[in-house]
């Protein structure tokens, strides 16, 4: 006999034992005869059926605090009515039954479970079968009814990212953990989505939301959820220990930073930085969890939750060689930004002879003092200064892009040749001056006046001035680390970027950041391809170049007629390019440093630059 759209389903677990207590109430030893009824729990007051060809394996499990787990298994055929398992099982306290229906694939459809005591006595148990929903799958949505699901999260603790709107009517949403309430919402009516990460740990791989609609009495009501899968972080790239740097421009206020951050494989990190805000500058060290999402474009989001309940949520890209990290710096409308993150060994050491010979380096600085940190020193600029000021010339001397190659002694005793934008002039000095290098790492160079973090010897990231009026970063890395030409530049090359533009006959200065690609083929003609976000919205920007690389990693000429060599290269074993088009590509009064990184799975991170985080959204 077939059944068919059972509302229903009853299984039959026919336990035969021979009790040693001939049958009688002890419950000091021998088994007990136990018939388990199971069905299926109704959902939303409507008909929930299963055709019993889509359920393959039937499981029982069987344990207690004083007996070994029995566990049996048996395959469900079309024509099957009823599974039977022949069992003995010890009489007994807290005796828990497990019921667990499988599909063909071996997915957990459906489970149940309930506690009693044996004592030799036959007993028959119904256990209410509940459907189980997977992580990721489970997009849920309903109206008045209550409602109860179990989601299988696949792993026994972590952290997982709950969506949920309940709209102006308000509802209730709880989710429970082995019997435990870890999240409660309330009674709310949200007006708007709301996103918690929720952390749990125990024996068990499923959680229950249960869903009370209306929970003021009301009716009408409307709500909706959301349950993602929990991280799993042992083969997760972002898993190690990242050195880092950031400069960011919200409205008028500015940050620089520069630290090391270490993911752990357990969903917990650490972050330790130092901090240039406003009028001070701050060692810090933060104890955080977080959550990834990967992106079918090939970027990472990241979602930090402090232990004060902050939660800090970015876009990052993540290179070929998953070795570097660049922050989306277009995903927050008033926010500008530029961030880099270098995977770094944290048992290296560190020091001055361990830095030895060129350098590229390429910087972007903001000053609103004029004080621009790389030509204060030098008279021609002071000169160009001061004549601004006292003529009151419409001039952009608040800001600088420059690129240049820097050469280390390995004794602490540095040279440099530097190239600047200064808004209406373009000067290149060369300059000596010294540098140190902890064994951690952290350095300084231009004596004392510019700090940050060596990534390994072949990168460094600074970020951090003397002077508190500064907001500048500056990137190092080694060049001519191995021979170069065209074909390096070949595939697709992820970018962020970070500048400014000015209007000379208002005086208005405007500050940008870009995410785009640079797509390349073997012979480097290339297509350059960005967001620009300026002004809380975003403009597309496409141009194609035809570059040379050098030997030694170098094509700045081909940048613009003023362009030097060393605005752009490409270095770090062909992962990282700079690109600093300050130099007359987009005229004087435009400045543009773009960092890349090879990734070639990233053709679309243009596509989905806002990208929403919601999978649903339902109006009333």
């Amino acid at each position: 006999m077939r059944i068919k759209g059972l509302l229903t389903l009853f299984i039959a677990f026919l336990f035969l034992v021979n009790t040693n207590c001939g049958g009688g109430g002890s419950s000091g030893g021998g088994t007990t005869k136990v018939t388990v009824i199971t069905k299926i729990k109704k959902q939303n007051a409507k008909s929930d059926s299963i055709k019993i060809m889509s359920i393959s394996q039937v499981r029982l499990t069987v344990t207690g605090p004083d007996m070994k787990p029995i566990i049996s298994t048996q395959t469900v055929t079309a024509d099957q009515q009823y599974v039977e398992f022949n069992l003995l099982v010890p009489n007994g306290k807290d005796r828990l039954f497990t019921v667990e229906m499988f599909d063909e694939n071996g997915n957990l459809k459906y489970r149940g479970e309930k506690l009693v005591d044996l004592n030799g006595e036959p007993i028959t148990i119904e256990i209410e079968l509940e459907r189980i929903a997977a992580c990721n799958d489970i997009v849920k949505e309903g109206y008045d009814e209550p409602e109860t699901i179990v989601v299988e999260l696949g792993q026994s603790s972590g952290t997982f990212q709950f969506e949920y709107e309940t709209y102006s009517i308000k509802d209730r949403i709880t989710i429970t953990y082995e019997g435990r309430i870890i999240y409660d919402s309330g009674c709310v009516g949200t007006n708007g989505i709301v996103t918690e990460f929720i952390s749990y740990s125990g024996n068990s791989t499923n959680v229950v939301i249960n869903v009370e609609p209306n929970c003021e009495g009301t009716i009408g009501t409307a709500w909706y959820f959301v349950v993602y899968c929990p991280n799993t972080f042992i083969s997760s790239p972002i898993v190690g220990t990242w050195t880092y740097g950031e400069l960011q421009k919200k409205n008028g206020d500015w940050i620089s930073k520069s630290g090391r951050i270490t993911f752990n494989q357990d969903g917990t990190g650490v972050d330790k930085y130092v901090i240039h805000k406003k009028d001070m500058i701050e060692n810090m060290i933060e104890n955080f969890k977080y959550t990834t999402k990967n992106n079918d474009d090939g970027s990472y989001d990241i979602n930090i939750i402090y232990p004060d309940n902050r939660n800090v949520r970015n876009r990052f890209i993540i290179s070929d060689s998953n070795s570097i990290m660049l922050m989306d710096g277009t995903n927050i409308e008033d926010v500008n930004t530029i961030r880099i993150h270098v995977k770094t060994d944290s048992s290296s050491s560190y020091s001055n002879a361990t830095v030895i010979g060129d350098y590229y380096l390429m910087g972007y600085e903001y000053n609103p003092l004029g004080n621009i940190l790389w030509l204060q020193k030098y008279k021609i600029y002071k000169k160009h200064y001061l004549r601004v000021k006292m003529l009151s010339l419409q001039s952009d001397i608040y800001s600088a892009a420059w690129s240049g190659i820097r050469t280390f002694d390995g004794e602490g005793t540095s040279t440099a040749l530097i190239t600047v934008n200064v808004g209406d002039a373009i000067i290149t000095n060369g300059y000596a001056d010294s540098y140190s290098i902890n064994s951690d790492g952290f350095a300084s160079i231009r004596g004392d006046e510019l700090k940050g973090y060596l990534t390994d010897n072949k990168f460094g990231i600074f970020s951090i001035p003397t002077d508190l009026n500064d907001w500048l970063i500056l990137f190092l890395m080694m060049k001519g680390d191995k021979e170069y030409s065209n074909s390096d530049l070949e595939g697709i090359w992820a970018l962020s970027g970070f500048g400014d533009s000015y209007e000379q006959s208002n005086g208005t200065k405007i500050f940008n950041s870009t995410t785009g690609t640079l797509t390349c083929d073997i012979n480097a003609n290339c297509i350059l391809s960005l967001n620009k976000l300026e002004n809380n919205s975003i403009s597309y920007i496409e141009s194609s170049f035809i570059f040379n690389v050098d030997n030694d990693g170098s094509f700045g000429t081909y940048n613009g007629t003023i362009s030097p060599i060393y605005a752009s290269v490409i270095g770090y074993n062909g992962n990282i390019i700079f690109l600093n088009l300050s130099f007359g590509q987009n005229g004087i009064f435009n400045k543009e440093i773009l960092l890349g990184v090879k990734c070639n799975k990233c053709a679309n991170i243009i596509g989905m630059a806002e990208k929403k985080m919601h999978l649903l959204k339902r109006n009333k």
